[in-house]
């Protein structure tokens, strides 16, 4: 499951747009400044172990997703509705 089916199973139609577009903002925003800090650690540290402890910061998310019940305990879209999402975010 992608970060964009679990947006687009647990967010309601109305509210969709506006959060791929905070999504979207955010990523734009993250990627120079991740390139950026990559590059200055670079001048430091082995880019080897850079890839190192990006890989380890990704099995740190990954640890908290599977860690998490409300993260794991995700329905399978195809067993999503309306009411499901209208219960799951009080929007009811």
């Amino acid at each position: 499951m992608t970060l964009n089916t679990i947006i687009q199973t647990l967010v309601s139609e109305e509210m969709i747009g506006r959060v791929f577009a905070i999504v979207g903002s955010l990523s734009a925003l993250f990627l120079p400044i991740g390139s950026l800090l990559g590059g200055y650690l670079s001048t430091f540290i082995d880019i080897r172990s850079i890839y190192g402890l990006g890989g380890l910061a990704i099995l740190f998310i990954s640890i908290y997703w599977l860690i998490t019940p409300k993260l794991r305990t995700l329905p399978a879209p195809a067993h999503v509705t309306e009411e499901h999402r209208a219960k799951e975010h009080n929007f009811n």
